[in-house]
């Protein structure tokens, strides 16, 4: 009995643990989902949610997606002191994250026309590492999550109305690649 006590004490010394939260987008609010289709504004939008995380245009209008997860990936480490095993640690890691998305669609006199909310959780995976001294790393690829949002690039002028040629608005057309979630293909059917 007494050696398995120093057992189990002797194995919590040699472990560690360690946690990574990222987090993207901002935390949607549940008041902010108060919005009355056929009657709220783009502008008045912009104002309480500001600027979205992706927009494209569509037929007879253009869509909105906010976005947002936070993803917590934690770690369980080992390091046995014995001879050259002291040189290494040992690792085994996983993630989950909590997300959510807003998607509205505006008519062409920017008037919201439809809006879809939904929260959920994802499970991100999970990873072994065996690592050279100490190092603490992410285990897990969240890589996908991680894209830069379009939202940094567009500044102020989104909060003003916009003056739109009719070179201006084909080019948009033109140019629309879509809205996606963080983390999923550009790409959709196949060949």
């Amino acid at each position: 009995m007494k050696r398995t006590i120093i057992i189990i004490l002797t194995i919590l010394l040699l472990t560690g643990c360690a946690q990574y939260r990222t987090e993207r987008g901002s935390l949607l609010e549940e008041s902010a989902m108060d919005l009355e289709e056929g009657a709220t504004l783009r502008e008045e939008i912009l104002r309480d949610l500001g600027p979205p995380d992706q927009i494209c245009a569509i037929p007879g209008g253009c869509a909105f997606l906010y976005e947002y997860f936070s993803a917590l990936e934690k770690q369980l480490g080992l390091s046995i002191g014995y001879k050259w095993l002291s040189l290494f640690k040992f690792a085994y890691g996983w993630a989950g994250a909590d997300r959510q998305a807003l998607i509205l669609i505006f008519d062409n006199d920017a008037i919201l026309r439809s809006s879809e909310y939904r929260t959920w959780e994802e499970d991100l995976g999970r990873g072994f590492s065996i690592a050279f001294i100490y190092s603490l790393v992410s285990l897990v690829d969240m890589s996908h999550l991680e894209e830069p949002s379009a939202a940094h690039e567009w500044g102020i002028a989104l909060l003003r109305p916009p003056s739109v040629t009719p070179d201006e608005q084909r080019q948009l057309e033109d140019e629309a690649a879509g809205i996606h979630l963080w983390g999923t293909s550009d790409i959709s059917g196949g060949e």
